[in-house]
């Protein structure tokens, strides 16, 4: 990409990926910052993962982005980040993480595709986890009414033994839905 340079050894072979996977979260927030202002943040899967310390690169690193134009801007070893035009949450909804602009966790777990739980379970496992209280989500499922949500989050409290909290959430979900 021009203008954006990642130092590598000077004995480094083409080709090779060390330096790039070393450098890519440092890069994102760097291009992401320069390319987009404050007017942005990662996808609330990607949120949960950096949240519970996966510092994985992703084949594709969604952003939300109000002046997003739903593209893809390709990078090196078959990585890409595909900006969409969604506006990110609110400032008050996002924490900074190693400079990056990520969800703060109750939003991503209410946000995320549900798919991210099956196909991250470990990562869905140490999020839940982390959560003190069922109230640190319960008032944003009230607010937003998303009973479907609310039944996959008491599910997956239920699924790693917190079933304090997951009778919580079905008492009160019962409760504000009739």
């Amino acid at each position: 990409m021009k203008g954006w340079y990642i130092p590598a050894r000077p004995d480094q072979l083409t080709g090779e990926s060390t330096a790039w996977f070393a450098s890519f979260w440092s890069f994102c927030s760097n291009y992401l910052q320069q390319r987009f202002d404050n007017d942005w943040c990662l996808s609330p899967e990607q949120s949960i993962s950096l949240k519970v310390g996966s510092r994985t690169v992703p084949r594709q690193l969604i952003v939300r982005s109000s002046v997003g134009k739903n593209n893809i801007t390709p990078l090196p070893q078959n990585t890409s980040i595909l900006d969409v035009r969604t506006p990110p949450p609110l400032p008050v909804d996002i924490d900074h993480h190693d400079g990056l602009n990520i969800f703060k966790l109750p939003l991503a777990l209410i946000s995320c595709a549900p798919t991210f739980f099956r196909q991250n379970p470990t990562e869905a496992r140490a999020a839940l986890s982390t959560i003190q209280s069922g109230s640190d989500i319960l008032g944003r499922l009230l607010e937003s009414g998303q009973p479907i949500v609310a039944g996959r989050l008491a599910g997956a409290f239920r699924n790693i033994r917190k079933r304090k909290n997951s009778r919580r959430y079905n008492q009160d979900h019962e409760s504000s839905w009739l």
